[in-house]
């Protein structure tokens, strides 16, 4: 079974997103994660494994309610299978959820180099991604969209695009870190530098944002004093070289292809993705509260929102929203508090990377409502079934498979 999870994770990551084929679409994706989640759970069936699916069901039934809700009370033209698809979002969420439960508490309890070497495959095939032009041909046609021509000197792996690539070596990296901490494996600490570098050559501003706030949450609750002080003295000096050499420093981000990153601090009102998401926000939530206020303008697959501000207000209204921030506070509240009173070990630290990357999430969902997107939703779940199997007293085999 533990054999089986790590070889499911390597399909999802590595399944071809084939953007000459299906351009912006991923519902191939949807369906190879569906159908892998429903052969995880017939396992998990078959070995008579116990665990406490009942939260992630509530959570999950309460979310479709929502959506059900919002989709037949909105009468618009042209509803079609994708929008029912995009309806039933919620129950196919909660299968993969479900399903990676057990993973969760696998990567707990087990010393496991999976997630170091993967960081470190990525790293060296985001290197032939960028950097050796023979090698695009196969990056494109595989995972690249053609379209999208300022991703085209960034890293993005197997995932797309940039901000995708980032959030998923975000939760990589974070797994390195702890499986590091308690065990001192050399594996996991090139992970960890493999999963930093990918989330800096992927140029996302948000996840980079979130990086550097990882890195300084972990400095303060592992009472990292050295670290911390470099970090402030680092950000001083930022502000120093922005103030007195802001045209040098604008110019070398320029050459590094971070034309986005330019914009956003040469002139902000000209940053057409920062704009475009707040608008959104707007948007989404003036036609929430003009349509139906409680429960959204419902699902559809055409109405394409980059945030999960604006996805949450559009399709499930200001109530479905508070709902989305109290699960939110639920979690990390959880966590929080596992940290704080936790006795061993494996505990605390897994209970501090899942801390840390909730802390993230306002951050790294703004560009993209990714907790819910095709495999970066698996990656979540992945996450989450730690979170979940965080109290879970089994027993601690520290053997490596």
């Amino acid at each position: 079974m533990k054999l089986d999870y790590k070889i499911v994770t390597l399909i999802v990551a590595l399944f071809p997103l084939l953007p000459n084929i299906m351009g912006a679409s991923q519902i191939h994706i949807n369906i190879v994660i569906f159908l892998l989640s429903l052969t995880l759970l017939f396992m998990n069936f078959c070995a008579k494994d116990k665990f406490d699916y009942r939260l992630i069901i509530i959570i999950s039934t309460v979310f479709q309610i929502f959506t059900m809700i919002g989709f037949f009370l909105q009468d618009y033209n042209n509803k079609n299978i994708s929008d029912l698809v995009s309806v039933l979002r919620p129950l196919l969420l909660c299968i993969t959820f479900v399903a990676l439960l057990p993973f969760g508490r696998y990567i707990i309890n087990h010393k496991t180099r999976f997630f170091g070497y993967f960081s470190i495959a990525s790293l060296m095939y985001g290197i032939l991604e960028v950097w050796f032009y023979y090698f695009r041909t196969i990056v494109f046609l595989l995972y690249k969209r053609v379209d999208k021509t300022g991703i085209h000197d960034s890293i993005t792996t197997f995932f797309g695009t940039t901000y995708y690539s980032g959030y998923v070596f975000m939760i990589v990296g974070l797994i390195c870190f702890a499986q590091y901490k308690l065990y001192k494996d050399k594996a996991n600490l090139i992970g960890i530098i493999s999963s930093i570098l990918i989330i800096l050559l992927c140029g996302s501003k948000s996840v980079i944002a979130s990086l550097f706030l990882v890195l300084y949450f972990i400095f303060i609750f592992t009472r990292k004093l050295i670290p911390i002080v470099c970090l402030h003295i680092a950000g001083v000096l930022v502000f120093i070289l922005m103030y007195h050499y802001q045209d040098y420093l604008l110019n070398f981000i320029l050459e590094l292809n971070q034309r986005s990153l330019y914009t956003l601090l040469s002139n902000p009102g000209n940053s057409a993705t920062l704009n475009i998401r707040i608008d959104q926000i707007v948007a989404s939530f003036t036609m929430s509260t003009e349509d139906c206020y409680f429960f959204g303008c419902g699902v559809r697959s055409d109405f394409l929102l980059e945030s999960i501000y604006a996805s949450s207000l559009y399709r499930l209204g200001v109530l479905g929203s508070i709902y989305y921030f109290i699960i939110f506070i639920v979690f990390s509240a959880y966590s929080a508090v596992s940290l704080t009173c936790a006795l061993d070990k494996k505990t605390k630290t897994y209970s501090l990377i899942c801390l840390v990357w909730l802390m993230t999430l306002p951050f790294t969902q703004f560009s993209s409502p990714m907790i819910e997107t095709s495999k970066l939703a698996y990656f979540t779940a992945i996450m989450v079934s730690i979170i979940l199997s965080l109290n879970y007293k089994g027993d601690r085999n520290k053997n490596d498979l």
